[in-house]
């Protein structure tokens, strides 16, 4: 999965963000406890385009990402 024209600026910028930062540290800090799966709320997520986003460029780093009604889950 390639992102193309002003996709790719926008997921570019976003993966700079301080909300995918954030993603990323609760990732990382589940991963130190040696969890196998972050289950992230749908209030954390943000908008619908930023949970978008955020899924995506965990799809593109290798993460599988699953929806759910309450949020998404990330396997490790």
């Amino acid at each position: 999965m390639t992102a193309q024209g002003q996709a790719a600026l926008s997921l570019a910028e976003f993966d700079k963000s301080a909300m995918m930062d954030g993603i990323r540290s609760m990732i990382h800090e589940a991963a130190i406890t040696g969890a196998r799966l972050v289950f992230i709320v749908n209030e954390k997520l943000g908008t619908t385009r930023e949970a978008i986003f955020i899924v995506t460029l965990l799809r593109l780093h290798g993460y599988e990402v699953k929806f759910h009604q309450e949020g998404i889950s990330i396997k490790l």
